[in-house]
């Protein structure tokens, strides 16, 4: 799969498919505003803090909006 586009991560906390733990994952913005996802999650932790390590160090937090699934802690871009 090709990245060619803005990338974003969101963290989640108790996400369906990995109930108690926060989750990493990458998405895509493509050109046009299209929004792809990663197939696999970046990262699987225990803690909100170990999950913000494995966002790339060149992003910026913002918050999540109200009409954020509710599992989405925050995203980063």
């Amino acid at each position: 799969m090709g990245w060619d586009g803005l990338p974003m991560f969101a963290i989640y906390h108790n996400p369906k498919d990995y109930p108690g733990r926060f989750v990493v994952r990458r998405w895509l913005i493509l050109p046009g505003g299209d929004i792809q996802p990663d197939p696999e999650p970046l990262a699987v932790t225990f803690t909100l803090e170990w999950a913000r390590l494995e966002v790339p160090g060149n992003c910026w937090r913002l918050e999540r909006h109200d009409m954020d699934d509710p599992c989405i802690v925050e995203v980063w871009m």
